[in-house]
């Protein structure tokens, strides 16, 4: 069961991330909608791809052009899930006969992490209670709906004609259908038709159900429901100028008359159909009856815009991994302040261009031995939280009195997001025996900067920075 809820937990937090960058790219497509409304509506149709590929898509390239967050702050960071282990009170023992031996155990969880992760997975179950009901509602609408349509029957024109319908609508995604209440006659009848076959031919039917999924999976953020919304009249409006592009105005006011009478409430519809009336009426109508030829350079300028839009919604700002990766660039402060015991030497390592841990030598010419222990990293003054599921890889450690024995131990820092420029301290409490009330401290702090991977082919190779600490 933990395994599901960390898993859960995991999408969560993806789903977050992409609902925060997809926020943005629909406020950006909201704008852009104002800044080209003379423009085709089916080009308008086209843009809202921009914000649904960011709501789905987690990863993207990278640009110079992005005007995304430079950062994903939901989910780095976020997931902050210690290894949950049992703190015996026993500090580990390391090998005499071999001191270079790494020593690593899991330390107690951090009660506030585990409030923060019993939270995080209360979240995302509630999240998940919301996508189920999203689609449960789908589901059980469209069984409904075609529960009503059972017995209609075509006519000549391919259409279906039903007895209690209020509106014509489209429905279907492999083989789109379209149904007409039985009433429906002459020019009307005619209007209609065409205007659903231009919601079939522009595959409105498939558009509009993965809107509402993206909708449902983002039920939490209402900018994704006006995005829906929004979606959704843009369609009706591009099939009226794919309808009436060749109308002279008489045709257009019967058009519009034809609109306004079917613009009954589509309730009882399934969440997937294309209605004719009923969405959006008055700004149809007005749309319809002032339509005009697009100009060259109206559709010039919105596909200039859509482009923009596309490259700089589209990717994420270029970052320093890969190119620049951080390493130790001065020691400020190696201490401990048990007498006799002394940090002498500190080895920053990377793999594959990624920062993995510090190589730590402790020198103990006292004549008791030590325990590190309750290791914590800071960033300046504030703590750090390694990514979930990771643990936080700062072993306690015995330090033995063997007449200045040399011991080693690693700090495994590959769960953490360490950036050049910055900070950072190594913290442990030290004391004399496991269960000593006294308590002293030792501390390793250190600030990054850049290693420039520029000239190198491939892969990163394996490096250590070293550091010989000074007195």
């Amino acid at each position: 069961m933990d395994g599901f809820a960390d898993i859960l937990s995991e999408i969560f937090l993806a789903v977050l991330s992409m609902s925060l960058t997809g926020t943005v790219a629909v406020l950006a497509v909201m704008l852009a909608r104002c800044i080209i409304r003379k423009a085709p509506r089916a080009l308008i149709c086209l843009m809202w791809a921009i914000p649904a590929i960011r709501l789905v898509l987690p990863a993207a390239p990278e640009s110079a052009f992005s005007v995304m967050p430079s950062a994903s702050p939901v989910v780095s960071g976020s997931a902050n899930l210690p290894a949950v282990g049992i703190n015996s009170g026993i500090a580990a023992v390391g090998d005499i006969v071999n001191p270079a031996l790494d020593v690593i155990l899991a330390p107690a969880a951090d009660g506030a992490a585990v409030r923060y992760g019993m939270l995080l997975h209360a979240a995302a179950l509630i999240w998940l209670t919301g996508v189920c009901a999203f689609l449960a509602y789908a589901i059980v609408s469209r069984l409904k709906l075609r529960r009503r349509v059972a017995m209609s029957i075509r006519d000549d024109s391919g259409a279906y004609l039903c007895d209690g319908l209020s509106s014509p609508f489209v429905i279907g995604m492999i083989h789109p259908k379209i149904y007409l209440p039985s009433a429906l006659a002459g020019e009307t009848k005619a209007f209609v038709i065409a205007h659903e076959r231009a919601h079939i031919s522009r595959r409105d039917n498939v558009w509009k159900l993965i809107s509402y999924v993206i909708r449902a999976v983002h039920w939490f953020n209402p900018f994704c429901l006006i995005a829906h919304m929004l979606f959704c009249r843009d369609i009706e409006l591009a099939c009226d100028e794919k309808v009436i592009k060749s109308f002279e105005f008489e045709e257009k006011r019967r058009y519009s008359q034809a609109v306004l009478d079917l613009s009954a409430a589509k309730s009882g519809l399934s969440v997937d159909a294309l209605p004719f009336g009923g969405i959006n009426v008055k700004e149809r109508i007005k749309k319809v009856l002032n339509y005009k030829k697009h100009s060259v350079a109206a559709i010039a300028f919105a596909a200039a815009v859509c482009a923009v839009l596309a490259l700089c919604l589209l990717t994420n700002p270029i970052t320093a991994q890969g190119k620049n990766e951080p390493v130790i660039n001065e020691i400020k402060e190696a201490r401990c302040d048990i007498e006799g015991v002394k940090i002498i030497f500190v080895s920053l390592c990377t793999e594959d261009g990624r920062l993995c841990r510090l190589n730590i030598d402790v020198e103990n010419e006292g004549p008791d031995s030590c325990i590190f222990s309750d290791a914590e990293l800071y960033c300046g003054d504030e703590p750090m939280k390694p990514k979930k599921g990771r643990g936080l890889g700062l072993p306690n450690m015995f330090i033995s009195s063997n007449g200045g024995q040399i011991t080693h131990f690693t700090a495994d820092l590959s769960g953490y997001d360490i950036v050049a420029g910055k900070e950072y301290s190594i913290v442990w409490d030290v004391s004399r025996e496991p269960n000593d009330m006294e308590k002293y401290s030792a501390r390793i702090t250190f600030t990054t900067g850049l290693l420039d991977t520029d000239d190198l082919k491939g892969p990163a190779p394996k490096t250590d920075s070293e550091v010989t600490c000074r007195e």
